[in-house]
């Protein structure tokens, strides 16, 4: 009996350091998607911007008055972009779970966000 509880505690351990190493595989799987999405949300917000911009440039140098919609649509991209920034600051306290649609969801936003700039652009 002795020799059996041996042989199992020697199992145990195994699977104990297998867990761990695979547990530190996922963590780091993890943060290296966190630094992509962080990366990806700086660049987007960047070009975001750039699109304010161009815009708010084009408002100036035309004269160019926004009409309602437009200006429902940018305050619309103000809080959205609020939003992001916000969430984009609990990154770290996603868990694993919730991760893609987290991800996926935060990818959605920027998606909006671009897209109704776009269309206010395109409308000059």
């Amino acid at each position: 009996m002795i020799a059996f509880s041996g042989c199992n505690s020697g199992q145990q351990k195994q699977n104990k350091n297998d867990s761990s190493e695979l547990s530190e595989e996922v963590r780091a799987e993890m943060l290296e998607s966190q630094n992509e999405l962080s990366q990806m949300v700086s660049e987007e917000f960047a070009n975001i911007n750039d699109k304010i911009r161009e815009l708010n440039r084009k408002i100036e140098e035309e004269g160019y008055q926004l009409n309602e919609e437009q200006n429902e649509a940018l305050d619309e991209i103000q809080e959205k972009r609020v939003e992001v920034n916000d969430r984009l600051g609990e990154i770290e306290n996603v868990s694993q779970e919730e991760w893609e649609h987290f991800r996926s969801s935060f990818e959605n936003d920027l998606d909006e966000i671009k897209s109704k700039i776009d269309g206010i652009l395109g409308e000059f």
